[in-house]
């Protein structure tokens, strides 16, 4: 059973019965509650029929089999939720300005840290026009078949077609995307996210209408969230960093910048950079991120696609 809501509070999850996933408590319309796997690189959110509130509408799905893993599955039907999550999430940008300031440090140490950070403010992001290029991927799109898809633009608000038209120009001022005459057109829309300090708004383009589908996968291993939980586990001071528009760092092959291309009620453009939400992105990623900080593994660095972290006890 697929959801489609617009909801701030939904993600992407999967009703399991296994012990062996980090599982969180969501609570679904204020009633059900049940334990689902966050997976926010996921496209849909997936949910057993029989965990469905018996007065929502179930509508026909009419877009056939989607690819999960490695298989297709067509779901029953599809719906709108009121999704709650139990737990609060917060990703830490890494940027000067968001450094939280512990109180369980000494004023040395915090002295000390802030020395640290000062020393290298050059890998702090700090410029909006200059998010830096990674130089150990390329994003590679490799199709299953060679026949165009094209969708037509979603329609917006007037509020919401103001911020695609702002945010899309920051990406050609950026070099992240451009005008584009591709054969492929993806639709775009916006969500709200308004428990997220550095980005209450986003621009999300709906590659599971087009190349998702049809991609090949990239069989590359990301790493398991609750296997850096373990590694973090008792110790006394842990870090974490997420790397600035970090899908957006990775430039994508020359030959498959086409296959990238979206649509607008007011343009049709094409991704220079990797976009958030296409199938293998967080497998390139976690290549990059892999190919980066590999070497300081002995130094208790842990990575999860864009997310580093590290646990000392002095």
């Amino acid at each position: 059973m697929l959801t489609k809501t617009n909801n701030s509070n939904s993600i992407n999850c999967i009703k399991t019965n296994t012990n062996k996933r980090a599982l969180i408590p969501v609570i679904i319309n204020n009633g059900t509650e049940i334990q689902a796997l966050c997976d926010p690189c996921a496209d849909i959110t997936v949910i057993q029929q029989s965990y469905i509130p018996s007065d929502i509408v179930i509508h026909p799905w009419t877009d056939g089999e989607f690819q999960v893993v490695d298989h297709e599955i067509k779901p029953t039907g599809w719906i709108s939720l009121d999704i709650k999550i139990e737990v609060t999430l917060n990703p830490l940008p890494l940027q000067k300005q968001h450094f939280v300031k512990s109180e369980k440090l000494s004023v040395t140490q915090q002295t000390q840290l802030d020395a640290v950070i000062g020393k290298f403010a050059d890998v702090f992001y700090s410029d909006d026009d200059n998010i830096g290029l990674c130089p150990y991927v390329e994003f590679e799109i490799e199709l299953q078949h060679d026949k165009p898809i094209i969708c037509r633009p979603y329609r917006l608000s007037e509020p919401d077609r103001q911020f695609l038209n702002i945010e899309i120009q920051k990406w050609l001022d950026q070099g992240i995307c451009r005008p584009s005459n591709s054969p492929y057109a993806t639709p775009a829309f916006i969500v709200d996210l308004p428990f997220h300090e550095s980005t209450p708004r986003r621009v999300v383009v709906d590659f599971s209408r087009t190349v998702n589908s049809i991609t090949k996968i990239d069989p590359h291993p990301i790493d398991q969230m609750e296997d850096v939980i373990k590694r973090t586990a008792g110790k006394r001071y842990n870090s974490t960093t997420d790397i600035k528009s970090a899908f957006n760092t990775i430039r994508i092959r020359e030959t498959d910048i086409y296959k990238a291309g979206f649509v607008t009620p007011d343009g049709h453009f094409e991704f220079l950079r990797m976009p958030f939400g296409v199938t293998n992105g967080p497998s390139t990623m976690t290549r990059a991120i892999k190919l980066a900080y590999n070497h300081l593994t002995l130094y208790i660095v842990n990575t999860y696609i864009d997310d580093i972290s590290t646990s000392h006890d002095d």
